[in-house]
């Protein structure tokens, strides 16, 4: 038997009242060479999603069902979609999300067209009925290894998540998702950008996001931090800033530039009541924009708005000065 062209590793937690939305998206997508890896990751909803899974296997030769006997996140899920994949792409799905029917055909026509090793679309959020683009605009791009850590850290055209770009599975050599993370993307999409030789993006939006209280990074939504999601976010910081630096030396400017992007924006953040017992944070954000205040208010970058709350937020304060 010949293995698919794509992979499509789906974990589903107590999703059972979305998953078929999903599911039904997948097997009427107008690319039809693919397999889908639907991991059961621990659901505790009296077996509904157990027999949704076992129905769609029924019904489509193509689903492989998998089962994850306790829940420890979506780490675990996804790297055993990784490990049992066989196709020559890969692509990670969320459950309570759905796709357009030509969201797998338009990213295996730039992959293959492009010979890249990573294809990227565009996508919308909805919420409520309320459709809202995300990283949608005209035209085909194609970059190279930095030129696409270049766009990653820009944040214009894509962002870390795994739901809108299908990878060569080869990628995921040596790369694994983290256990025991809040937000598992952030950790694993450098990493495999890294090590690509050339990527391809077409911002056509084939690729559904659906907001509602139920989602896994629901937070995010209502803009606010707290202690153990900030610390996660800035030790990846210095991990991508160790990583980026080593494998793509031509972004190591541009990613420093990026942590302290990130930096800033958080220190606004807590300074305006959104991140409660984030102190201790707070001040070692503030010391290291300090370090770096020259590097960073002169990186070609930066934006006239960060160079204000630098000097609102780090510099004035240093001087004795009130934001």
């Amino acid at each position: 038997m010949n293995s698919p062209s794509i992979s499509v590793v789906l974990p589903t937690y107590n999703r059972w009242m979305y998953l078929p939305r999903m599911l039904d998206s997948l097997l009427e997508q107008e690319f039809r060479d693919f397999e889908i890896l639907l991991i059961n990751n621990g659901s505790i909803d009296d077996g509904k999603t157990d027999e949704i899974c076992c129905a769609y296997s029924e019904k489509s030769s193509a689903i492989r069902v998998f089962s994850i006997a306790e829940n420890q996140g979506p780490a675990p899920a996804r790297n055993l979609g990784i490990q049992e994949s066989t196709g020559e792409y890969l692509i990670h799905l969320d459950d309570d999300d759905y796709c357009e029917p030509n969201h797998l055909k338009l990213l295996h026509q730039l992959i293959v067209q492009q010979q890249a090793d990573v294809a990227i679309s565009g996508s919308v959020h909805e919420t409520n009925g309320l459709i809202e683009p995300n990283h949608v605009y005209e035209g085909t791009y194609v970059w190279n290894r930095a030129e696409t850590v270049s766009e990653f850290l820009k944040r214009e055209k894509f962002n870390t998540g795994s739901q809108t770009k299908l990878y060569r599975r080869r990628l995921y050599d040596g790369i694994r998702y983290v256990p025991g993370k809040i937000i598992d993307d952030i950790h694993v999409t450098y990493r495999l950008l890294a090590n690509i030789n050339k990527a391809v993006a077409h911002g056509i939006p084939t690729y559904r996001f659906c907001k509602h209280t139920n989602n896994t990074t629901s937070f995010l939504e209502q803009d606010i931090v707290w202690p153990e999601l900030l610390d996660e976010y800035l030790a990846m910081q210095l991990d991508r800033v160790a990583y980026i630096s080593e494998h793509v030396p031509e972004e190591c400017k541009h990613v420093r530039y990026a942590a302290w992007s990130y930096m800033i924006s958080m220190v606004e953040k807590i300074h305006h009541g959104r991140g409660k017992g984030c102190e201790k944070q707070l001040d070692i954000m503030k010391v290291e924009l300090l370090t770096h205040a020259e590097e960073f208010l002169h990186a070609p970058w930066i934006t006239e708005r960060e160079q204000k709350l630098m000097n609102a937020l780090v510099l004035n304060e240093q001087n004795g000065g009130n934001p």
